[in-house]
């Protein structure tokens, strides 16, 4: 693994817990045109600009060209995920990273992206399963390993939240809804 991404890895995954917005994914084939744009866009979503400045419109354009490998729309609609999350479009974003985490045939900030905007939405079931895929995955195992306590903890959590929202039947939730 590349030291950037770890440094992209350990970012998000110490943002978990506060839902920070994670680093862009880069590869070592940097893509061009209107990807290219996407990406600066999404430095721009991570340095924090306000969220009416930023765009989706060039990955939007990116996506639709038809040069791209699979690789490359995955990595442009991670990117655009965290532009949307930056802008506060949660269902949006978590579309982006469920159509990229399906393109992807490696588990690493895609999945990662795609856990955190479930569980901040609630649903935890899909983060438990992107999180079990990210403690599991032999190929970002190196780069989780000095992390994966804390990633445990936050499985922990989310298991909890689910055992919780399973425990409460219809009834009662039609008694603490006033119906």
């Amino acid at each position: 693994m590349t030291a950037l991404f770890k440094i992209v890895l350990s970012t998000a995954i110490l943002g978990l817990a506060q839902a920070a917005t994670a680093a862009p994914v880069t590869e070592t084939r940097p893509v061009s045109g209107q990807a290219d744009l996407c990406y600066q866009e999404t430095l721009d979503a991570a340095a924090g600009a306000a969220p009416e400045t930023l765009s989706t419109v060039a990955c939007a354009r990116a996506l639709r060209q038809h040069s791209l490998t699979r690789n490359d729309q995955s990595i442009v609609l991670y990117n655009r995920g965290l532009i949307e999350r930056a802008q506060g479009r949660d269902e949006a974003a978590r579309q982006s990273f469920e159509r990229a985490v399906a393109l992807s045939r490696k588990v690493d900030m895609r999945n990662l992206a795609l856990a955190q905007q479930a569980h901040k939405q609630g649903d935890y079931a899909v983060a438990l399963q992107q999180y079990r895929l990210i403690l599991e995955s032999p190929y970002a195992a190196d780069d989780v390993q000095k992390y994966r306590d804390q990633i445990e903890r936050i499985k922990a959590t989310a298991m909890l939240s689910l055992e919780q929202d399973a425990e409460i039947t219809p009834a009662e939730l039609a008694v603490s809804n006033g119906g």
